[in-house]
């Protein structure tokens, strides 16, 4: 018998190993239902806003056995988490500011044979030792760029929903770290008292609710409520100090003698089938930074062009365009909408990526071998005010974090029979912070004062980039640009990291060059248009 579908998930990231503690990041999330309903995660249990929450580590030190809850592991109780306060109320202004959180409805699942593409531009492939695609949905023909260039008038255009379910609500949340901890959804703890020797030749950990917590196995009624998700350790030495990163989820299988197996019922957890692949990847980037960062400086007002092009030149500056890794991201994409042999026919892989955003660094270029000039963070905040929701401080004034670049394909003009287009670089930097509105763009182009709604765009005075204060996109300069991964917890390397392990082209180069043809120069003053009549201003003012 199939049994009911999960509602809480249970996610596991490392973020550190140092003086032989190890830290780490919990995301316990429910899944679309009513936080302030009780029962809505099994009968019988609180509601998430009133839930009290304690957690233990799992670790399983034998690298070579799949994370299950029967293999012998060693327990850590996580002491330092504890459900925040007036969670509920936090929601319930949520939920009012937000206009009714009225729909239950689960996200319909994508159509198999449907999948995401990219296209591979020449600074990708000139980046390593590019030979041919690693997946047949990668292009490097025109597939992409007829694609854009294909216009339909759909007779029925699909329409925004406006329905807001509590599963939205939820990933919003995610978005912001801050709000994330606020309402309980992601805590940070450190086991100081785990002897080395566990973890001297990798190993897996996952995180279990324990008494008093309001979802144990006991109260919930069976292990198969939750889904748990492991992470992978790399090999850590005693005093090592190191940056970790989960890019994989593994599901944590149950105890056969709870729940049998059953190949038919996706609530069951499996062990994926492509395990060598999925173990490959997450020890690539166990380091928590990507692997082949490439640039462009556009030379054609067409951006789709590659080459310069002089009847369609340059008239507006774009920056520098950047993206990275590009058919790992392609890979991942598919793994999440495709499916998994293990499962029946329309089953999804249950090893959901760990990524959820990018944080791009940038640094001027040197002609040194060793690049003595710093990182600056491209993707940094800092609050102008106290973040509220209501009468609660989610995050106070000053306070400085980092958001991130998301990077989603996207079916071209909603035509649901055509592929996912992953975009041709993930974001083009003007000098300024990639995850801010552009506010000098807002003020010359009048963008708040326009009439027509769709092409209005608002200031948010909550933030002002951080970081950035010494540090400008001019002609002339060479930059680097590197990535860093956060995943879905908020967490990932900082900008002090180091990477640990050499890559195809782990920095991308961009010489920043004026390729943008001067323009007819206006002035405000009225000049003269006769021979015999001269200007006699002191001054002339140029117009923009």
């Amino acid at each position: 018998m199939a049994l009911d579908p999960s509602k809480l998930s249970i996610l596991t990231f490392p973020q550190h190993w140092k003086d032989n503690k190890l830290t780490l990041r919990v995301l316990i999330i429910p899944r679309n239902i009513d936080p302030a309903l009780a029962g809505s995660v099994a009968p019988g249990t609180d509601a998430w806003n009133n839930a009290t929450i304690a957690l233990q580590a799992r670790l399983i030190a034998d690298p070579s056995k799949y994370p299950s809850m029967i293999e012998p592991d060693s327990l850590f109780p996580l002491n330092s988490i504890a459900m925040p306060a007036n969670v509920g109320d936090i929601f319930n202004e949520m939920e009012t500011q937000l206009g009714g959180v009225n729909d239950s409805t689960m996200l319909e699942k994508p159509d198999p044979k449907i999948r995401a593409r990219k296209y591979l531009p020449p600074s990708y492939r000139n980046s390593f030792n590019f030979i041919s695609p690693r997946t047949k949905d990668a292009a490097i023909d025109d597939a992409y760029h007829c694609a854009i260039k294909d216009t339909v008038n759909l007779a029925d255009p699909f329409p925004t929903p406006r329905k807001l379910s509590w599963g939205k609500v939820f990933a919003f949340c995610l978005r912001q770290p801050a709000l994330a901890q606020r309402v309980g959804f992601v805590y940070e703890a450190t086991i100081e008292n785990i002897d080395p020797v566990l973890l001297k030749n990798g190993s897996w950990i996952y995180i279990d609710p324990i008494d008093p917590c309001s979802y144990t196995d006991a109260k919930v009624g069976s292990p198969s409520v939750i889904k748990r998700f492991a992470a992978k350790l790399p090999k850590l030495k005693k005093d090592e100090d190191r940056a970790l990163f989960a890019a994989i989820q593994f599901p944590v299988l149950l105890d056969p003698g709870i729940v049998v197996p059953d190949p038919l019922d996706e609530e069951v957890p499996v062990a994926p089938y492509n395990m060598d692949e999925l173990q490959i990847e997450a020890a690539q980037y166990d380091d928590g930074f990507c692997k082949i960062v490439h640039a462009n400086q556009p030379v054609s007002s067409d951006l789709l062009r590659e080459e310069e092009d002089k009847e369609l030149p340059v008239i507006t500056e774009a920056g520098i365009r950047i993206a990275w890794d590009d058919e790992q991201l392609l890979i991942w994409m598919n793994r999440q909408m495709s499916t998994d042999v293990n499962i029946a026919a329309g089953g999804r892989n249950i090893a959901p990526m760990g990524v959820m955003q990018y944080r791009v660094d940038a640094r001027l270029g040197s002609d040194e071998d060793v690049n003595p000039n710093p990182w600056f963070p491209l993707c940094k905040v800092r609050n102008k005010v106290n973040l509220n929701i209501g009468q609660f401080t989610i995050d106070a004034a000053n306070e400085e974090k980092e958001l991130g670049v998301e990077v989603y394909p996207a079916q071209l003009d909603q035509r649901k029979d055509q592929p996912f287009w992953l975009p041709q670089y993930y974001c083009n930097w003007i000098g300024k912070s990639l995850v801010l509105a552009d506010v000098d763009a807002i003020n010359i182009f009048q963008k708040e004062s326009n009439n027509i709604a769709e092409k209005q765009a608002k200031k948010f005075d909550n933030y002002i980039a951080a970081g950035l204060e010494d540090f400008q996109l001019l002609y002339g300069n060479k930059y680097e640009f590197r990535v860093r991964l956060a995943d879905i917890a908020g967490g990932g390397p900082t900008i002090d990291e180091k990477r640990m392990y050499a890559a195809a082209s782990p920095e991308a180069k961009c010489d920043f060059r004026r390729h943008v043809q001067p323009q007819t120069v206006r002035l405000q003053e009225q000049l003269p248009e006769r021979d015999d009549v001269f200007f006699i201003g002191d001054e002339l003012n140029m117009k923009r």
